[in-house]
């Protein structure tokens, strides 16, 4: 039963809202605005995915680094290294930040 009444007191912002002529007007002009809004953020996701796309034809599966930052080509990106006292291998992997699908462009 106290779960119930918890409930009426989130809708507390609402009655400010009918009561306030103020916040009243911008409340409705959001709403209202809303429809424009879509629009822009429609033609802003539009606008990142035609350019995720171009980025991932142009770079896609070519954006790689050797997990020991002194190495910069892949053939030398080979046997061990002293990574801070811990000695590991060298990889020669995709960077973190890459082209191969939408979500990383």
């Amino acid at each position: 039963f106290l779960r119930v009444l918890r409930v009426f007191r989130a809708l507390r912002p609402l009655r400010l809202i009918t009561k306030n002529r103020g916040i009243q007007a911008v409340v409705l002009t959001l709403f209202k605005s809303a429809k424009g809004i879509l629009n822009v953020v429609f033609v802003a996701l539009l606008n990142y995915f035609i350019f995720a796309v171009f980025g991932m034809q142009l770079f896609s599966g070519k954006i790689f680094h050797c997990n020991d930052s002194e190495i910069t080509y892949r053939l030398n990106c080979t046997g061990s290294f002293d990574d801070r006292g811990t000695i590991r291998d060298r990889i020669w992997t995709t960077a973190d930040r890459n082209f191969d699908n939408i979500a990383n462009s």
